[in-house]
């Protein structure tokens, strides 16, 4: 009887230790790509964590949009995060899920006077045709030090689409390519005379205070200004995966898309749940 006792407690024993395993078990969601996606996303995934209760763990890191675009295609990420439309050079066979509409902004250092810019000055700033801040009001500005992102960043092809009229028309090579959203506002922090594009949600928060954000054509680049189609100088930002999203990938993408990742995402952008065409019409 004893022995039979002793079989029993440790068979229980064994039971016990594989429930607690596999109710451990934690679901992990690999994401990354676009850096201007990177703080909403990181905030995205802390959320959908608390509220799957801590079951599924969704991993956010940068590398630029085409690396999102690119590590979606080949298994690198189950999400590639893109702040850009599909182009020519996107791989084929990939899902593009819009999450946002987000602005793309201007800033500048805070001890810049300038009071706002036209689309056409910071085209000319960006082609390198305008290279004084004196040509544009500060008359002790002195030269402009303008700061773009590597050609592979989807916050770049959307700035060039949106500001430079096509994604292919290529910034002046005066301005030093810089590998995230997050560099090119630490730049102009740290220059009196820098001026940068960067996504809305580099704008705020304590980061954003460290620039100044622009008025473009007399209006700011906010989110209400988005929904009433004042400041038209948007883009969707995208989940993409390989194929249809299916299985956790989908469910946390359709939680992203409801009410509980709208809640998230009005902090940094404007929550958006239609099509892919919708953002490109």
């Amino acid at each position: 009887m004893k022995k039979q006792l002793i079989i029993l407690a440790a068979t229980m024993a064994v039971l016990l230790a594989v429930t607690g395993t596999a109710s451990a078990q934690v679901t992990k969601i690999v994401t990354g790509g676009s850096t201007g996606l990177q703080i909403l996303g990181s905030a995205l995934a802390a959320q959908y964590g608390k509220d799957t209760k801590g079951k599924v763990r969704v991993t956010v890191s940068g590398g630029g949009s085409g690396a999102g675009q690119t590590g979606a295609a080949n298994g690198t990420f189950q999400i590639g995060n893109s702040s850009s439309d599909k182009s020519s050079s996107t791989p084929a066979g990939l899902t593009f899920t819009p999450i946002t509409k987000e602005p793309f902004a201007i800033v500048v250092n805070p001890a810049n006077p300038i009071k706002g810019l036209t689309g056409a000055q910071v085209k000319q700033i960006f082609l390198g045709q305008v290279t004084n801040w004196k040509d544009l009001g500060w008359a002790q500005g002195g030269a402009i030090k303008c700061f773009s992102r590597v050609a592979t960043s989807g916050t770049r092809q959307s700035f060039q689409k949106l500001f430079l009229g096509s994604i292919s028309t290529p910034v002046s090579n005066s301005c030093p390519a810089l590998a995230s959203n997050a560099l090119d506002r630490s730049a102009v922090a740290n220059s009196k005379s820098g001026i940068a594009f960067v996504t809305y949600a580099y704008t705020v928060g304590s980061g954003g205070a460290t620039v100044k954000t622009l008025p473009i054509d007399g209006v700011t680049p906010t989110l209400q200004n988005v929904v009433s189609n004042k400041y038209r100088y948007w883009n969707c930002q995208y989940l993409v995966t390989k194929g249809e999203p299916a299985g956790d990938v989908k469910t946390y993408i359709d939680w992203v898309r409801g009410s509980k990742g709208a809640a998230v995402i009005k902090t940094y952008a404007v929550p958006f749940s239609g099509t892919y065409d919708q953002c490109v019409s």
